[in-house]
């Protein structure tokens, strides 16, 4: 069992190909275990679901690339965004911004 401070995780996601198990990534470690991402999400409303695979927290969102759809992460990572989330994640980083 591990714990990790909501503002220190960047993403969680599904491990392909391994139903039931998550990777979490955080500034400090990544850390896999058995959950699902609807469950996840119910508990922590302040991530944002980009993609069908993948949560992310908000605060961690360096870039959106609105023509490629792809979110970088300011721990480097690229990640997909799924054109139905697109537009609700630009008003979320907006809604940030204006804060």
């Amino acid at each position: 069992m591990f714990a990790v401070p909501l503002d220190e995780l960047i993403y969680i996601q599904t491990i392909p190909g391994n139903p039931g198990s998550l990777e979490m990534h955080s500034l400090n470690e990544t850390a896999t275990y058995f959950d699902n991402l609807n469950h996840v999400a119910s508990l922590y409303p302040t991530l944002f679901r980009v993609h069908k695979s993948v949560l992310v927290n908000p605060d961690h969102i360096k870039h959106l690339d609105t023509v490629t759809h792809l979110l970088y992460m300011d721990n480097g990572t690229q990640l997909e965004v799924s054109f139905r989330k697109l537009r609700i994640l630009k008003k979320v980083l907006q809604r940030k911004i204006n804060h």
